[in-house]
């Protein structure tokens, strides 16, 4: 089946979406923590009214902790991004230099990360693209048919 503009349009737009992701992973993780530690350090408000008792402040706390849309999908996403992370580095612990230095340092270009890493252009794309397939693929993305 011929793929029309609008299918590689939006395969191009959840490849930059889990890039994103993977260039938050860091900042993600730490607003994950936070919002946990306001959550039992008593501050936020809970998403839905939710009845445990009169003054079940830690019942009160497990339930937003459980019931947190945000701190839920936050989740799924780090999850995520660690196993995919784990994998690259069984395969080759080079990639995990590529992840490094493309997605958290952000210092140099893909050329010089290609320079760095002493590896060819098109293992640099390819080890970036199977990373973003296995990102989609632990989110439960299809990747045939969204990337």
């Amino acid at each position: 089946m011929q793929q029309t503009k609008t299918d590689k349009d939006l395969q191009r737009a959840y490849f930059r979406c889990i890039e994103a992701e993977l260039y938050r992973y860091q900042a993600t993780k730490q607003e994950l923590h936070d919002l946990r530690m306001a959550i039992i350090e008593g501050g936020g408000q809970p998403e839905l009214p939710v009845y445990t008792g009169p003054g079940d402040t830690t019942g009160k706390k497990a339930v937003k902790l459980v019931t947190s849309v945000g701190i839920y999908e936050m989740e799924r996403r780090v999850k995520a991004i660690e196993k995919a992370l784990k994998e690259a580095e069984r395969l080759e612990p080079g990639r995990m230099e590529l992840v490094r230095l493309k997605y958290f340092d952000k210092k140099l270009t893909n050329y010089g990360i290609i320079k760095e890493l002493n590896i060819s252009e098109a293992t640099f794309y390819r080890w970036r693209r199977e990373l973003i397939y296995s990102i989609a693929d632990k989110l439960g993305w299809d990747a045939g048919q969204g990337l």
